[in-house]
């Protein structure tokens, strides 16, 4: 497994060394290492090799599958089979890795450590990994948040100098227009106070032309009266 996934940065998973089956690493994931166990097919004869090591102080035999009359006391790596004897020095002779079976169990036993290690060190950096992909969320949530919130903060900022320059406009207009309509109310009491004296100042003059315009008919009536009279002497 150690092999296979040799330099991969982010396994998806791991090839049995007993079945070759893909082990997807998110079934091994935030599991134990007696889960991991349980997940895996049992090498039976690898299950046996193990038995006879741990049982070594006792007296259990186990017979060759081939040689009834022979105890097992070798396993052959190359066809992982447990060998008695003659199996070892005859049918298997020809095999490159034929060793003691409490070598062959010291060995399983090393490499399920290191199995056992490699897969704890994956699983650590994928939960590594996933906590880490969990506070950029987080991060992301509050950076939209603050975003938010800034968004909110600057437009009640905006309408609040609106209303304001609203105010500051409307209060200017209103004041200007004060000033007008005084100024304007000032014209117009001038303007009134001038029509009343140019008023009271016309009217002696036209009472006097009044007075000569009667003056002037009488007279225009004495001549008229007086050529009428001359006109029935003559």
């Amino acid at each position: 497994m150690e092999h296979t996934t040799k330099g991969q940065k982010s396994p998806t998973g791991f090839l049995c060394p007993d079945c070759n089956n893909v082990m997807p690493l998110g079934q091994l994931s935030g599991n134990t290492p007696e889960a991991w166990a349980s997940e895996l097919q049992t090498n039976e004869a690898l299950s046996s090799i193990l038995k006879a090591f741990e049982n070594s102080g006792e007296e259990i035999a186990m017979k060759c599958a081939f040689h009834a009359e022979k105890e097992v006391e070798f396993y052959c790596e190359d066809h992982e089979m447990l060998l008695c004897s003659l199996c070892a020095t005859l049918t298997h002779k020809p095999c490159t890795d034929v060793v003691t079976i409490p070598v062959a169990a010291a060995r399983r036993k090393a490499d399920g450590g290191k199995f056992i290690n490699f897969l704890s060190e994956q699983i650590t950096m994928t939960e590594k990994i996933l906590s880490d992909r969990k506070e950029q969320l987080i991060t992301l949530d509050k950076s939209e948040t603050e975003i938010k919130n800034q968004l909110t903060q600057i437009k009640k900022r905006m309408i609040d100098y609106l209303d304001s320059m609203e105010s500051k406009i409307i209060q200017e207009m209103t004041q200007r227009k004060m000033k007008e309509m005084h100024a304007l109310k000032s014209d117009l009491d001038i303007c009134n106070g001038i029509l009343v004296d140019a008023t009271s100042s016309l009217k002696p003059y036209n009472n006097r032309l009044i007075r000569i315009h009667q003056l002037a008919s009488s007279f225009d009536l004495k001549i008229k009266y007086k050529c009428l009279t001359k006109g029935k002497q003559g």
